[in-house]
């Protein structure tokens, strides 16, 4: 029964949260867990009940120190842990009890690197499940692995009967082996305040020989106005431009693989059309005049990572959807089109919203 090590970064989270979270893990039907709470230097009581759980319960470790960041937490995580595995939870999720021992069970069974499994989607009063890989799944096959990658590092399918499992991107409803973590000095990049999950994730992808995919929603994941994902990102654009060069930097198939070369590309232009929403027409960006947006844009996508990307990605053989046809526009230099796509988008949900 291997032992597994679950890190919970703690940053002025709700009490509710916390308790809701930690009653989830202390019930585990699988025993052979430790839990390990850092304290990022909280300025509320999250502290104080982290201490306080570790009283009645020694399996949980208390890391208390300055506010370091989420990705030096969850190194300093990896440092601290001593199991077999690797599982991160958020302070403000929960998951279901059987959760580690459904996980434990299969990648035992099927000796695998990685676990991965299916999440939850929670509102208040409103549960969901994540729209994912439909099929249970366990790849040792070296070419679906590849097919896989290629489909993490583009983020997006290219094709209709392509596997794809968005819950690979995320650090949640994973278990790692925290040997080839260790082993391979793979960590959280600290510079990075979004897209470092992802990084690892596909850092760590890079290493493995196989993995197994359950199709059972086991994490709650908490919907709320705080959360990160939902709010603006001043720092977007330049983020946006170092992850994509540190993906370059990091997969040498980029530059000698033509299919891992344009599958970056795709992924290039598609970060250039995920960033018109999420940063020039995000409803809070006041950064700059709305109406120099499109010129802004426009001067992003004339450089690099982007211009060669947008230049040469082929597009031949991808399924046709809405994204295939704004990646076309893009490729036209049809910005003002794409411009008033997303402002129509964003009214519709606006309107869907209220009613």
């Amino acid at each position: 029964m291997n032992k597994i090590s679950v890190i919970v970064p703690i940053y002025k989270i709700a009490e509710q949260y916390l308790h809701e979270c930690m009653t989830s893990l202390l019930e585990q039907t699988y025993e052979n867990l430790e839990f390990i709470l850092i304290d990022d230097g909280s300025p509320d009581n999250c502290g104080e009940i982290c201490d306080a759980y570790a009283k009645k319960d020694d399996r949980i470790k208390v890391i208390h120190q300055e506010n370091q960041g989420l990705s030096n937490v969850r190194n300093n995580g990896i440092k601290a842990a001593s199991g077999y595995w690797i599982a991160f939870v958020d302070p403000d999720d929960w998951i279901e009890k059987y959760a580690f021992e459904k996980a434990i069970e299969i990648a035992d069974k099927e000796q695998v690197d990685m676990m991965v499994w299916n999440t939850f989607l929670n509102t208040p009063g409103h549960q969901s499940i994540r729209k994912n890989y439909d099929k249970d799944l366990v790849v040792k096959d070296k070419a679906q692995l590849e097919a896989i990658n290629l489909n993490l590092l583009r983020t997006i399918s290219f094709k209709n009967d392509e596997i794809r499992i968005p819950t690979l991107e995320s650090t949640t409803c994973h278990l790692y082996r925290r040997d080839i973590i260790t082993e391979n000095q793979l960590l959280f990049d600290s510079t990075l305040k979004q897209g470092e999950d992802k990084l690892f994730n596909y850092s760590y992808h890079m290493q493995i020989q196989s993995f197994a995919y359950l199709n059972r929603p086991m994490y709650h994941y908490r919907l709320h106005s705080v959360s990160t994902t939902h709010t603006f990102f001043s720092e977007n654009v330049d983020t946006s431009n170092r992850i994509l060069k540190k993906y370059y930097e990091m997969e040498p198939k980029i530059q000698s693989n033509e299919f891992y070369r344009n599958t970056y590309f795709i992924r290039a232009a598609y970060i250039a059309l995920f960033l018109i929403g999420k940063f020039y027409l995000h409803p809070q960006n006041n950064l700059s005049d709305i109406k120099n947006r499109g010129a802004e844009f426009k001067d992003m996508v004339s450089k690099e990572p982007y211009a060669e990307a947008v230049r040469n990605m082929n597009l031949s053989g991808m399924r046709f959807s809405m994204t295939r046809i704004r990646l076309m526009l893009l490729k036209a230099h049809m910005y003002g089109i794409l411009f008033m796509d997303v402002k129509m988008e964003q009214k519709l949900r606006s309107f869907l919203k209220r009613n």
